[in-house]
């Protein structure tokens, strides 16, 4: 009789799990589906495509939601960085609101495009939340790998 006692309790600690793991599960789903709206600058920000178009680099960067004068970009010792900070507040004047709300956060992400860019010619473009770079390749001006023969 007293050997059925853990079986019993092992049988229950599995149905125990099973059910905890559905609840986290369902939990972190909802949890982080509504904070991705709820915090923007966090989760998968900043989704980017890179193309190589031979003449010049093409990067588009989704920035949802950002405003043009809160973006920064600059080239730096070969890494091209876009920089996000947003300072929001929506302010009721009226003393008796039943909610304020206000957005803070800053993010950034770099990409390794190396020495070979005309930076006087990069141009970037805001629109519909869409961040579109292009960086025109300078003239390949090392030289060409030399086979020498030896004698």
């Amino acid at each position: 009789m007293f050997d059925l006692i853990p079986i019993n309790r092992r049988v229950n600690r599995l149905a125990r799990s099973a059910f905890d793991d559905m609840s986290d599960f369902m939990s972190d789903f909802f949890n982080g589906f509504f904070n991705n709206f709820a915090y923007p600058f966090t989760g998968n920000f900043m989704r980017s495509d890179v193309k190589d178009n031979g003449k010049e680099y093409a990067i588009d960067i989704e920035l949802p939601g950002v405003k043009k004068e809160d973006i920064d970009v600059h080239l730096d010792n070969g890494y091209l960085t876009v920089a996000v900070n947003v300072k929001e507040e929506n302010k009721d004047k009226k003393d008796n609101y039943i909610m304020q709300e206000r957005r803070y956060g800053a993010c950034q992400r770099s990409f390794r495009v190396g020495d070979n860019i005309k930076k006087s010619d990069i141009k970037a473009q805001y629109k519909d939340g869409i961040l579109t770079l292009t960086l025109p390749k300078a003239e390949d001006t090392k030289e060409k790998d030399t086979r020498i023969l030896i004698s």
